[in-house]
């Protein structure tokens, strides 16, 4: 608390403009460096989700190779095997998508949801058949 233009006589209570400003300020700029760790440590937990996901999807089309010398062509010949969807499965972060296979070859993917409008932001986790996993459009 400054007392450098209080008038004679006079008690200074409280914090200057000044005082408040550069504490704002001070604040601001923490801000600025914490929340694109929060976002990059939110991100790599959600990550992880969705690599289990993707695994489940990848073991239970080993088993249908097993079965049947191919890849299963859609996810409905999955669910035998594991407990996929049919059609796209949504857990809240990301949506997950059977690609489809043939004899030799499979693909899915999640799509990273953005948490405000629903839609995909264009993060994007991709497997194969070797268990390959692929990180596209990756900010960190």
């Amino acid at each position: 608390m400054g007392k450098g233009n209080s008038r004679p006589g006079k008690n200074d209570y409280g914090f200057t403009l000044v005082e408040l400003l550069v504490t704002v300020m001070i604040i601001g700029i923490l801000m600025m460096l914490a929340i694109p760790g929060y976002y990059r440590v939110k991100l790599r937990t959600e990550e992880k989700k969705a690599i289990t996901a993707l695994y489940d999807m990848y073991r239970a089309n080993k088993a249908y190779f097993i079965d049947y010398q191919s890849y299963a062509p859609d996810s409905a010949r999955l669910e035998d095997y594991e407990d996929f969807p049919s059609t796209a499965m949504d857990d809240g972060d990301w949506m997950y998508f059977y690609d489809g296979g043939d004899a030799t070859s499979f693909t899915a993917h999640a799509d990273h949801m953005d948490p405000y409008g629903g839609t995909s932001d264009g993060i994007q986790i991709q497997i194969d058949q070797n268990g390959t996993i692929t990180r596209v459009n990756w900010p960190y």
